[in-house]
């Protein structure tokens, strides 16, 4: 072989070389950025996943609190009506029927407006001698 050809096939060679040195580069960062990429999307989903999970755990709460104030309304609406049971008034009834019975002893024209002996005539005049005032 001549210098030239020699150098030409150990140039191409070199070329070769580094170019399936460049390919085996490019290759290994592919993978490396798939790699990458695919891992990203792991992370994507797991957050989206413990999203997810921590909307469902807040729902939850929500409605056990809603029930716990549910239940302590019921509570309290239970003790009220059972404290008003132990405090029911009972009406005096023997003072109704006291003043029922002074009542009745100052005859039929007494009332509370007027008493027990009702309404004077003379205070029902207005002045003339005929009850219509003419």
């Amino acid at each position: 072989m001549s210098g030239a050809i020699t150098a030409a096939v150990i140039g191409v060679g070199a070329y070769a070389a580094t170019a399936g040195t460049a390919l085996a580069i490019g290759a290994g960062t592919a993978a490396a950025i798939g790699l990458g990429a695919g891992a990203m999307k792991n992370q994507y989903d797991q957050g989206k996943t413990a999203q997810a999970a921590q909307q469902q755990g807040l729902a939850l709460q929500q409605q056990a609190q809603n029930d716990a104030v549910k239940q302590a309304d019921a509570q309290a609406s239970s003790s009220q009506q059972a404290v008003n049971r132990a405090n029911r008034a009972t009406p005096d009834t023997a003072a109704i029927m006291s003043e029922a019975g002074q009542a009745a002893k100052g005859g039929g024209a007494g009332t509370m407006l007027t008493g027990a002996s009702g309404v004077n005539p003379n205070d029902l005049k207005l002045g003339k001698s005929t009850l219509l005032g003419g």
